[in-house]
């Protein structure tokens, strides 16, 4: 009897914590500060300027995007909206604090945020686990204590929880300068990154996988997992957000949705790659790996797929031990992979990725890979050039296409240099070149590109017709 009393104290005690847990992680907190958001440096601007190249005007929020993205009950987009050539930066002030975008898609994913957080919050953790137990009896009391081995993220996985609180790049944004940075050094050659790891990594990252396989596994053994991945689609958010407040509702809604039944509410998402998604399922290509399944099995069929493809194992490994690109970046860019079949030298995609230099470089490199198998069923690839930093298409009519996808693109000196290198590398290889854009172009950009015989074309007109 004493024992049945013991273990029943215990139990509560667990539930207490449990509480204890979900009311620290509901506490709200800033993920960026008002000065953190990229502002170009004056003294930069002079020497573009000095050189004949464009200096971006400071640009209007409400010139840029629709009139709902801007403003609701929690939230407000500021008015000045600064470009660094390629990207707009927007600064938000939100009921819970300041957060940043670093493109017109991100704003649209950080809209999409706010609302579902607002929706998250609506839900108290007190009150449902009441509810449940009303409802579930004493079944409420055991849930608990196999919850809080999964609640436990920045316990079981330091990493995840640490490196994507949100990162405000300070300078010009990492993807492009990290591709100017590269074509100015081993002259411009993308060498084979395949070296064998050192037996001390190997180990260290094989125990930290096996690590992370076992806590994964646990978490979806209990239905933890799960429950996160139906709410991410639920609320139309990508999985692996940045937004910290986010991923603290989505935890702790998840692990109250491990302990009992409810229901939340639907509020319809902007997933990120939406229009293109739409425009490749309309042309047959489905994606065979989803980006709502659990982190493991997503591993687990990119590395079978890129095996049958007959990519070395260690360049599967690499790419799948790869800080600079999520769980979801993986799996979309191994799905664009798959979707261009018949594309000599398409796993050149992963070799460039490999060389990204931050995760924002990754989001943005994932968005440009992401259109490729549209691309190719317009213009009919033929091969990949392997030997560039951004994804250069040889066309079977011997046309070279490379893709930007951003915001508003003036002519500086890292476009120009990102250009001219492209040049350089199609010379034997194409008799023209044909840059296919998003968003909007300055005419500079339009009269210096002209000069240079590129042709450039926009794929929101492709997606139009």
């Amino acid at each position: 009897m004493k024992n049945i009393n013991k273990n029943k104290n215990v139990k509560i005690t667990l539930f207490i914590l449990l509480i204890s847990i979900f009311a620290c992680s509901t506490k709200d907190y800033y993920t960026g500060n008002p000065g953190d958001i990229y502002r170009p440096d004056p003294k930069e601007q002079a020497k573009e300027r000095a050189l004949g190249y464009e200096v971006p005007p400071i640009l209007k929020a409400r010139e840029l995007v629709s009139s709902e993205l801007l403003r609701s009950e929690n939230h407000a987009v500021l008015s000045s909206v600064y470009n660094d050539g390629f990207y707009n930066h927007y600064s938000i002030k939100t009921t819970w604090g300041d957060l940043y975008a670093g493109s017109d898609e991100k704003l649209k994913i950080r809209i999409n945020e706010i609302h579902a957080i607002s929706e998250l919050k609506k839900i108290k953790t007190n009150e449902v686990l009441v509810d449940g137990a009303k409802t579930g009896g004493k079944k409420i009391l055991l849930a608990p204590v196999k919850v809080i081995e999964a609640v436990g993220s920045a316990i079981i996985h330091p990493v995840d929880t640490t490196k994507k609180i949100v990162a405000i790049p300070l300078n010009v944004v990492d993807f492009f300068s990290g591709v100017v940075h590269k074509i100015g050094s081993a002259n411009d050659n993308l060498q084979d990154n395949d070296s064998d790891l050192t037996s001390k990594e190997s180990a260290e990252s094989g125990m930290t996988k096996l690590f992370n396989v076992g806590a994964n596994y646990a978490k979806q053994w209990i239905g933890y997992t799960s429950n996160v991945r139906d709410l991410e689609k639920q609320f139309g958010i990508l999985p692996d957000t940045d937004n910290q407040i986010l991923q603290d509702e989505i935890t702790r809604i998840a692990s109250i949705k491990t302990s009992v039944t409810f229901s939340t509410k639907f509020v319809p998402g902007i997933p990120m790659f939406e229009v293109i998604s739409e425009a490749n399922s309309a042309l047959g290509m489905v994606d065979k790996i989803s980006v709502y399944e659990d982190k493991v099995v997503q591993e687990e069929m990119v590395f079978k797929e890129l095996s049958n493809l007959g990519i070395p194992e260690k360049t599967i490994y690499k790419f799948q031990n790869f800080d600079n690109l999520t769980t979801t970046s993986r799996t979309i860019i191994t799905n664009a992979i798959l979707n261009l079949e018949g594309v000599k030298e398409r796993e050149s995609l992963i070799t460039i990725a490999l060389g990204l230099e931050s995760e924002d470089a990754g989001t943005i490199y994932t968005s440009i890979v992401s259109t490729l198998p549209y691309l190719n069923k317009k213009y009919h690839f033929n091969r990949f050039l392997t030997t560039t930093f951004l994804p250069v298409a040889i066309t079977n009519d011997k046309k070279a296409i490379t893709t930007l996808q951003t915001d508003y693109i003036f002519w500086t000196k890292t476009l120009a240099t990102i250009i001219e290198s492209a040049l350089t590398k199609i010379k034997g290889n194409a008799n023209n070149f044909e840059l296919v854009i998003s968003g909007k172009i300055s005419k500079r950009t339009l009269n210096e590109l002209s000069k240079r015989n590129i042709k450039v074309s926009h794929i929101e007109d492709m997606l139009e017709k």
